[in-house]
């Protein structure tokens, strides 16, 4: 697989402590507030502008609601161009290259900031950054510390849980004040996926006749609508941390035009554990073996990989690879034949070397050779399946996965 190394323009961030360090509440403006550490100090510049953080370490916060009156920002500009217009406003110029921004998630918030030096020499480190709040307002944060302490596990798990803090109080609301509700009245007519987008995985379907709560919304490039489901409520057994939904394949009540606009994750894998296995040779356990609504025949099949796959690490964007490049052992041509084995009555399957294990409406397999390198497939009928490769790695203590999708067909 290729490395992924070019794609990370920093380092790695920890993730925050399971310690949390006593806080104090400090009022903003309208219904926003945080909460800082008990030893920090907090100043009001009557501006919007706020100065927290004890001796050495310092956190200026510009409140939501006055960032307006600071700088005029076009509703569609990108995060990063944010960014450049609030600090050329505050500071008069950019004292760092634009092309050195990067995206983090801050307090479960997906920001994008850039890290600098600071001081007559060098003493200081800092990031500073813009972060989209759940009431789709923004919140402009700039952090600083001695130099070789800005991302020590403390530091990081502080700001993680002052920004968390924040964003706990930006609660969204609709016009109407009517939830956004989705429901089908029709079983696997509206597939749920890992994030917005059909190149998204497929997880499950919408179960018909329940109302599911939209907890967020996306336009895609294409001009694609999604929605963002309550993960608890929609899928409660699903490995994905988030559920999505196209919003033409559900039926809609409430105000689902005011729902609040959420960030789209990057492409990382479905890391689910693969179903225990009644054993290599086949033998049973007692119980039926699963296995799929449609077993596949054995016999000739053609596999082909799509042209491109997607690589990404978390808290980075994802990014678009020739599949040649992620994976060594792709053909030339993208296409290739392989003999499918089927046994124990369809629960279990084996190809290219990687032996399957049925897991719902399809399989999943690894490759043998140590690699991490596994399969998810979906059996659509005795003759066809469709399916993701993912390979994954680990780049400075950072997951990273790349992606690529194929379908099957028998001869």
């Amino acid at each position: 697989m290729v490395s992924l190394s070019g794609v990370l323009a920093a380092q790695p961030r920890p993730q925050p402590t399971a310690d949390s360090t006593p806080t104090k509440r400090v009022p903003l403006s309208g219904a926003y507030s945080i909460q800082i550490p008990v030893g920090w100090e907090s100043q009001d510049q009557n501006d919007g502008t706020y100065v927290f953080g004890p001796n050495q370490e310092l956190l200026i916060l510009l409140d939501p609601l006055r960032i307006p009156d600071i700088v005029d920002i076009p509703d569609d500009a990108l995060p990063a161009e944010r960014v450049d217009a609030l600090v050329e406003a505050i500071y008069g110029e950019l004292f760092y290259d634009p092309a050195d921004h990067v995206s983090e998630v801050i307090g479960g918030m997906r920001a994008s900031l850039v890290y600098y030096i600071a001081g007559e020499n060098n003493e200081f480190e800092g990031k500073l950054g813009v972060a989209r709040l759940p009431d789709d307002t923004f919140a402009y944060f700039d952090y600083m510390t001695l130099e070789g302490e800005l991302d020590s596990d403390e530091n990081t798990a502080v700001l993680d849980e002052i920004m968390a803090s924040l964003a706990a109080t930006a609660v969204p609301t609709t016009a109407s004040g009517a939830a956004c509700l989705v429901s089908v009245a029709t079983a696997q007519t509206a597939a749920l996926r890992v994030g917005p987008g059909i190149n998204r995985s497929s997880v499950a379907y919408l179960a018909p006749g329940i109302d599911f709560t939209v907890t967020g919304a996306f336009t895609a490039d294409d001009g694609s609508e999604w929605f963002q489901l309550d993960k608890a409520e929609a899928a409660p057994a699903s490995a994905a941390s988030e559920i999505w939904v196209a919003r033409l394949d559900v039926d809609e009540t409430g105000d689902c035009d005011a729902v609040q606009a959420a960030n789209a994750p990057p492409i990382v894998p479905i890391l689910s554990a693969p179903p225990a296995s009644s054993g290599g040779d086949g033998g049973s356990s007692g119980e039926p073996a699963p296995v799929p609504g449609a077993v596949p025949r054995a016999g000739l099949w053609t596999i082909t990989f799509q042209a491109n796959g997607n690589a990404s690490c978390e808290g980075f964007e994802n990014i678009v690879v020739p599949t040649g490049e992620l994976f060594s052992n792709m053909p030339a041509s993208n296409v290739e034949q392989t003999n499918v084995t089927v046994t124990n009555g369809g629960a279990n399957m084996s190809f290219r070397g990687v032996p399957f294990t049925a897991a719902g409406n399809g399989y999943f397999g690894t490759y043998p050779d140590g690699t991490n390198t596994q399969f998810y497939i979906t059996s659509v009928t005795e003759t066809t399946m469709t399916g993701q490769m993912v390979g994954n790695i680990t780049i400075d203590g950072t997951p990273c996965s790349g992606t690529v999708l194929f379908s099957m067909r028998r001869g």
